[in-house]
């Protein structure tokens, strides 16, 4: 697991760390639509599909968004409402955190739905493409996520890696 989590640090913030510095914009001001393509929970490789919409004025912006995974005879729903914290505004490329509360719901063919709520934190990297597209990678953790049946209950954080587009 801290090898995973050292990639995923590695990936999202191993540029903060060259000697190119970034200027910050204070006057950055960006709102889009977005898809996403994830995989997770962690270690399990599923593909999660995402959309949502994100704003940024400055440091501050918002993030919400509504995720889906399947797998066989199983499904889950989340949706998130994210503040995100960009450490140096910039429309080229900047990394960025974020916490907020999330719902998810899952969907079993012989169970029950649960219901579940969580705090969400992410870590990300946006950027805009040569084309002007804008991209961002981030990491998601939601943490306690209530998941049991009629005898036990766990909390268990939940990671998801994803790629988004913006249009």
């Amino acid at each position: 697991m801290k090898s995973i989590l050292l990639i995923i640090a590695t990936a999202l913030f191993g540029t903060t760390f060259a000697k190119e510095t970034v200027q910050p914009i204070e006057e950055v001001q960006m709102n889009y639509p977005y898809v996403s393509l994830g995989l997770g929970p962690a270690p399990i490789p599923l593909p999660v599909f995402g959309a949502g919409y994100r704003l940024q004025r400055g440091h501050h912006g918002f993030d919400t968004s509504i995720e889906g995974a399947t797998v066989w005879e199983a499904s889950a729903v989340k949706g998130s409402v994210l503040y995100n914290y960009y450490f140096t505004p910039n429309p080229c490329r900047q990394d960025y955190i974020g916490f907020g509360p999330s719902v998810g719901v899952g969907f079993a063919r012989y169970h029950r739905s649960k219901v579940a709520g969580a705090a969400e934190f992410t870590f990300g990297k946006q950027y805009i493409t040569d084309t002007g597209a804008t991209r961002f990678f981030q990491a998601d953790i939601d943490f306690p996520v209530i998941v049991g049946n009629k005898f036990h209950t766990y909390a268990i954080p939940i990671l998801v890696l994803k790629y988004g587009i913006g249009f």
